[in-house]
């Protein structure tokens, strides 16, 4: 148990005396945390995803100098509170199996499914209710405790947690070229948009889905993304838990049809 408690503690250590913009440290940093909590919790444990969740690096761009340090401070912070935390649990509880981490793991072990969502209700807690029907997490961010993030932070956390994106691109703004708004047609929320190209970047085009209404304009630079029609037979059920499965995630077809 000492030894558990000195590795993490001299972890803590070079962490507190990390310099902002040293990458290469923060590398060496990551690198050792991962391969301790690996080693003393298991390739499941919630500390795992924890550290991974820490990102050190703003994901919106441009942004400034003064926003990039307090981000980095702030994520710094949050490392060394992660491993205050895993000392403490030693210190307290040694050797001994932690109930309520094996229950976390658990809960953690479920897939996320991060649901991006325009201003109809029903379609997304229809895809929602789907999602869940098949054994996965549903991520739709108001649902989510803020945890006194802003709303960019608190979406870089759920959306580098989830390992599949919907996109429901329903009919909520209209747009056309200038001058011509004889060529208006229905298009998705820009935010929807933004959140669809977020995706493609972090996830790769085959863990992004989208779900469109009749009619709406397809953005043509996402073409090689899975569309998918939202029909009233609701076809588009089976053909999403076929994407589900490709893409790796663990559900059971037969509960498509239950």
């Amino acid at each position: 148990m000492n030894e558990k408690i000195d590795l993490l503690s001299d972890l803590r250590e070079k962490i507190k005396i990390l310099n902002y913009g040293d990458s290469h440290s923060l590398d060496e940093i990551r690198r050792k945390g991962e391969m301790l909590i690996r080693n003393f919790y298991g390739d499941e444990s919630h500390y795992l995803s924890d550290l991974n969740n820490i990102s050190f690096y703003p994901m919106v761009a441009p942004c400034s100098e003064d926003f990039k340090q307090k981000r980095w401070q702030d994520d710094q912070q949050e490392m060394i509170n992660l491993v205050s935390t895993m000392i403490e649990e030693a210190t307290l509880f040694g050797d001994k199996p932690n109930v309520l981490q094996n229950e976390e793991t658990t809960t953690d072990s479920i897939s996320r499914v991060f649901i991006v969502h325009g201003h109809e209700d029903s379609i997304k807690n229809s895809v929602a209710r789907f999602v869940e029907k098949l054994g996965l997490k549903a991520i739709i961010l108001h649902e989510q405790a803020n945890e006194g993030r802003t709303i960019i932070e608190k979406f870089e956390k759920h959306a580098c947690n989830s390992e599949f994106a919907i996109v429901l691109c329903t009919p909520d703004d209209v747009g056309y070229p200038k001058d011509h708004q004889k060529d208006a047609c229905a298009r998705a929320r820009q935010n929807v948009i933004l959140e669809l190209g977020f995706f493609c970047g972090s996830l790769g085009r085959n863990r992004v889905c989208v779900l469109h209404a009749e009619g709406i304009e397809i953005p043509t630079d996402y073409l090689g993304v899975i569309y998918i029609p939202l029909d009233q037979a609701a076809t588009w059920q089976l053909q999403l838990a076929k994407e589900l499965k490709t893409a790796g995630l663990n559900i059971d077809m037969n509960k498509v049809f239950d």
